[in-house]
């Protein structure tokens, strides 16, 4: 925990305690990082751990997720201060459809997209085309999402890195290990292992510093 959570943003902004620590001392750092001039804080391309979430928020920094590809020219989904939630990318944007196909008993599933925003094609690349849109023009994303019951949503793991049991069963495996290295601040690096095993492993190894 650091210093500046002690305000408690989280609960309510409008404290006395959060605006005379937004007055005197988090301006001050805001103004320090060259961020007063920002009216969006965004962060995308790859996943961004929680706590550095948390961390610029409690300097009131409230920094929100875009989802997208280049070939859907950019954001697909994005959250603004006004209504985001932690751990969500925000809603999808106006013009653009989100599709789950194949969802689990969870409601994760390998998210699509549709819209005017999505390419015709790679040039000259029919296949890889075909591989990536389908005949009924979702561009398929290889990732594995799910959407709360507000439209949010969030991105739960990859279709490429999930785990295939023993047993049949699916599992993914990112979202484990970004819950471990939450819930155990001093593991640098968690690995889950147990493609086409009897059961769930996980490596990990542990954070040290030097002298």
């Amino acid at each position: 925990m650091n210093f500046f959570s002690f305000f408690n943003r989280d609960e309510n902004p409008e404290t006395l305690g959060f605006k005379v620590a937004n007055k005197l001392i988090l301006s001050k750092i805001r103004d320090a990082l060259g961020l007063t001039r920002c009216d969006l804080h965004l962060s995308g391309a790859a996943p961004i751990n929680p706590e550095i979430l948390r961390y610029f928020y409690s300097l009131n920094i409230v920094v929100t997720e875009v989802y997208g590809m280049s070939e859907c020219s950019g954001p697909h989904a994005m959250a603004v201060e006004s209504a985001f939630r932690l751990g969500s990318c925000g809603r999808t944007i106006m013009g653009a459809t989100t599709n789950l196909q194949n969802p689990d008993a969870d409601g994760n599933g390998e998210v699509c997209m549709g819209g005017r925003h999505v390419q015709m094609g790679y040039l000259h690349q029919e296949e890889k085309t075909k591989s990536a849109i389908d005949d009924d023009g979702w561009l398929h994303s290889e990732d594995i999402g799910k959407i709360d019951e507000d439209g949010y949503l969030y991105i739960t793991g990859r279709l490429k890195e999930l785990l295939i049991t023993a047993g049949g069963e699916n599992v993914a495996p990112v979202p484990i290990e970004d819950n471990v290295k939450t819930a155990l601040p001093f593991v640098s690096q968690a690995v889950l292992l147990g493609d086409r095993l009897k059961f769930l492993s996980i490596l990990l190894t542990v954070k040290v510093c030097s002298e």
